[in-house]
Protein backbone atom coordinates (compact mmCIF):
# COMPACT_ATOMS: atom_id res chain seq x y z
CA UNK A 1 0.00 0.00 0.00
CA UNK A 2 1.43 3.21 -1.01
CA UNK A 3 1.41 6.59 0.88
CA UNK A 4 0.56 9.00 -1.91
CA UNK A 5 1.56 12.18 0.40
CA UNK A 6 5.37 10.71 0.73
CA UNK A 7 6.39 10.18 -2.79
CA UNK A 8 8.84 6.94 -3.57
CA UNK A 9 8.29 5.83 0.23
CA UNK A 10 7.21 2.46 1.18
CA UNK A 11 4.26 1.95 3.54
CA UNK A 12 3.11 -0.73 5.68
CA UNK A 13 0.04 -1.50 7.56
CA UNK A 14 0.16 -4.12 10.39
CA UNK A 15 -2.99 -6.69 11.73
CA UNK A 16 -4.16 -5.53 14.88
CA UNK A 17 -2.46 -7.39 17.41
CA UNK A 18 -4.91 -8.77 20.29
CA UNK A 19 -2.48 -9.98 22.83
CA UNK A 20 0.45 -10.30 21.42
CA UNK A 21 3.15 -11.81 23.55
CA UNK A 22 5.85 -10.44 21.82
CA UNK A 23 8.64 -7.74 23.40
CA UNK A 24 7.66 -5.00 20.78
CA UNK A 25 5.08 -4.95 18.29
CA UNK A 26 6.42 -2.62 15.80
CA UNK A 27 9.94 -1.79 14.97
CA UNK A 28 10.87 0.46 12.01
CA UNK A 29 14.87 0.15 10.95
CA UNK A 30 14.27 1.22 7.07
CA UNK A 31 13.79 5.28 6.33
CA UNK A 32 11.65 4.16 3.95
CA UNK A 33 8.74 2.55 5.90
CA UNK A 34 5.45 4.55 7.11
CA UNK A 35 3.45 3.33 9.29
CA UNK A 36 -0.28 4.38 9.58
CA UNK A 37 -2.99 3.74 11.86
CA UNK A 38 -1.91 0.56 13.03
CA UNK A 39 -2.77 -0.85 16.87
CA UNK A 40 -0.07 -2.02 18.97
CA UNK A 41 -1.78 -3.71 22.14
CA UNK A 42 -0.25 -5.65 25.20
CA UNK A 43 3.33 -5.72 24.07
CA UNK A 44 5.50 -6.13 27.11
CA UNK A 45 8.16 -3.78 26.40
CA UNK A 46 7.00 -1.26 23.73
CA UNK A 47 4.21 -0.64 21.12
CA UNK A 48 6.37 1.06 18.68
CA UNK A 49 10.02 1.49 18.49
CA UNK A 50 11.22 4.08 15.86
CA UNK A 51 15.15 3.62 15.41
CA UNK A 52 15.54 4.81 11.86
CA UNK A 53 13.86 8.05 10.18
CA UNK A 54 10.37 7.32 8.99
CA UNK A 55 7.07 8.16 9.52
CA UNK A 56 4.97 7.23 12.25
CA UNK A 57 0.62 8.42 11.45
CA UNK A 58 -2.52 7.80 13.20
CA UNK A 59 -1.38 4.95 15.20
CA UNK A 60 -2.35 3.84 18.59
CA UNK A 61 -0.37 1.91 21.16
CA UNK A 62 -2.35 0.58 24.33
CA UNK A 63 -1.50 -1.34 27.14
CA UNK A 64 2.24 -2.34 26.51
CA UNK A 65 4.74 -1.50 28.48
CA UNK A 66 5.36 1.70 27.31
CA UNK A 67 3.26 3.34 24.18
CA UNK A 68 6.12 4.73 21.55
CA UNK A 69 10.31 5.29 21.62
CA UNK A 70 11.43 6.98 19.13
CA UNK A 71 14.70 7.54 18.29
CA UNK A 72 14.96 9.15 15.08
CA UNK A 73 11.79 9.35 13.29
CA UNK A 74 10.92 11.56 11.12
CA UNK A 75 7.20 12.48 11.60
CA UNK A 76 5.24 11.05 14.56
CA UNK A 77 1.81 13.13 14.39
CA UNK A 78 -1.89 11.64 15.56
CA UNK A 79 -0.78 9.06 17.89
CA UNK A 80 -2.45 7.96 20.75
CA UNK A 81 -1.06 5.91 23.57
CA UNK A 82 -3.87 5.26 26.42
CA UNK A 83 -3.47 2.46 29.31
CA UNK A 84 0.45 1.41 28.63
CA UNK A 85 2.40 0.46 32.00
CA UNK A 86 4.71 2.88 31.81
CA UNK A 87 5.26 5.99 29.35
CA UNK A 88 3.33 6.76 26.77
CA UNK A 89 6.01 8.38 24.53
CA UNK A 90 9.93 7.98 25.16
CA UNK A 91 11.57 10.23 22.84
CA UNK A 92 15.38 10.47 22.95
CA UNK A 93 17.62 12.90 21.93
CA UNK A 94 18.55 11.77 18.30
CA UNK A 95 14.95 12.83 17.81
CA UNK A 96 13.53 16.32 15.68
CA UNK A 97 10.81 17.58 18.07
CA UNK A 98 9.40 19.65 15.48
CA UNK A 99 8.21 16.44 14.07
CA UNK A 100 6.40 15.10 17.21
CA UNK A 101 3.28 16.70 16.98
CA UNK A 102 -0.72 16.78 17.51
CA UNK A 103 -0.39 13.54 19.74
CA UNK A 104 -2.31 12.31 23.04
CA UNK A 105 -1.09 10.23 25.67
CA UNK A 106 -3.93 9.58 28.13
CA UNK A 107 -3.93 6.95 31.43
CA UNK A 108 -0.50 5.96 30.90
CA UNK A 109 1.12 4.51 34.49
CA UNK A 110 4.25 6.47 34.02
CA UNK A 111 4.84 10.12 31.94
CA UNK A 112 2.76 10.30 29.36
CA UNK A 113 5.67 12.28 27.09
CA UNK A 114 9.32 11.42 28.84
CA UNK A 115 11.69 13.91 26.42
CA UNK A 116 15.35 13.63 26.71
CA UNK A 117 17.04 16.30 25.87
CA UNK A 118 20.70 16.33 24.29
CA UNK A 119 22.63 18.88 25.66
CA UNK A 120 25.21 19.73 22.54
CA UNK A 121 22.77 20.53 19.73
CA UNK A 122 19.13 21.98 18.45
CA UNK A 123 16.48 19.48 18.42
CA UNK A 124 13.73 21.94 17.53
CA UNK A 125 10.12 22.47 18.86
CA UNK A 126 7.76 20.24 20.49
CA UNK A 127 4.34 21.44 20.15
CA UNK A 128 0.53 20.41 19.95
CA UNK A 129 0.01 17.42 22.63
CA UNK A 130 -1.70 16.78 25.00
CA UNK A 131 -1.11 14.79 28.45
CA UNK A 132 -4.31 14.46 30.62
CA UNK A 133 -4.63 11.70 33.57
CA UNK A 134 -1.24 9.72 33.46
CA UNK A 135 0.29 8.44 36.84
CA UNK A 136 3.47 10.08 36.17
CA UNK A 137 3.95 13.47 34.72
CA UNK A 138 2.08 15.08 31.75
CA UNK A 139 5.63 15.82 30.01
CA UNK A 140 8.83 15.64 31.19
CA UNK A 141 11.74 16.85 30.16
CA UNK A 142 14.81 14.43 31.31
CA UNK A 143 18.50 15.58 31.21
CA UNK A 144 19.97 13.42 28.17
CA UNK A 145 24.07 13.80 28.07
CA UNK A 146 26.98 16.13 26.49
CA UNK A 147 29.19 18.62 26.75
CA UNK A 148 25.75 21.48 26.99
CA UNK A 149 25.52 24.63 24.94
CA UNK A 150 24.63 28.38 26.79
CA UNK A 151 21.41 28.38 24.40
CA UNK A 152 18.40 25.79 25.43
CA UNK A 153 18.81 22.83 22.95
CA UNK A 154 14.16 22.71 22.39
CA UNK A 155 11.32 24.79 22.64
CA UNK A 156 8.06 23.67 24.13
CA UNK A 157 5.28 25.57 23.38
CA UNK A 158 1.68 24.99 22.66
CA UNK A 159 0.84 21.57 24.66
CA UNK A 160 -1.68 20.52 27.01
CA UNK A 161 -1.51 18.80 30.26
CA UNK A 162 -4.11 18.22 33.09
CA UNK A 163 -4.83 16.05 36.00
CA UNK A 164 -1.71 14.47 35.76
CA UNK A 165 -0.07 12.16 39.01
CA UNK A 166 2.88 13.17 39.67
CA UNK A 167 2.64 16.78 38.36
CA UNK A 168 1.52 18.24 34.57
CA UNK A 169 5.10 19.73 32.95
CA UNK A 170 8.66 19.16 34.50
CA UNK A 171 12.01 19.89 33.88
CA UNK A 172 14.74 17.91 35.40
CA UNK A 173 17.45 20.70 33.76
CA UNK A 174 15.47 23.54 35.56
CA UNK A 175 15.03 24.73 32.42
CA UNK A 176 18.54 25.07 31.26
CA UNK A 177 17.91 23.11 28.01
CA UNK A 178 14.57 23.50 27.20
CA UNK A 179 12.07 26.91 26.93
CA UNK A 180 9.19 26.71 28.21
CA UNK A 181 6.42 29.02 26.65
CA UNK A 182 2.25 29.06 25.92
CA UNK A 183 1.54 25.82 27.23
CA UNK A 184 -1.84 25.22 28.71
CA UNK A 185 -1.94 22.98 32.22
CA UNK A 186 -2.62 23.10 36.01
CA UNK A 187 0.71 22.00 37.54
CA UNK A 188 4.47 23.06 36.79
CA UNK A 189 7.45 21.53 39.30
CA UNK A 190 9.49 24.63 38.23
CA UNK A 191 8.37 28.37 38.29
CA UNK A 192 10.39 28.67 34.63
CA UNK A 193 7.85 26.47 32.72
CA UNK A 194 4.93 28.48 31.29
Amino acid sequence: MTDPAAEGSRASRLPRRRAARRPTSSETVDADVTLIGNVALRNRAFGFVSVEPGRLIGNRAEQNGAGFRTERVSDITGKIARNNVGAGFVVEPATRLDLVHDNVARGNGGDGFQVILPRDRSVGTLSSNHAINNLGHGLHVVDGFGQGLVAPTATITGNTAFRNGGGDLADDTDCRFALWVANRFGTAAQPCIH
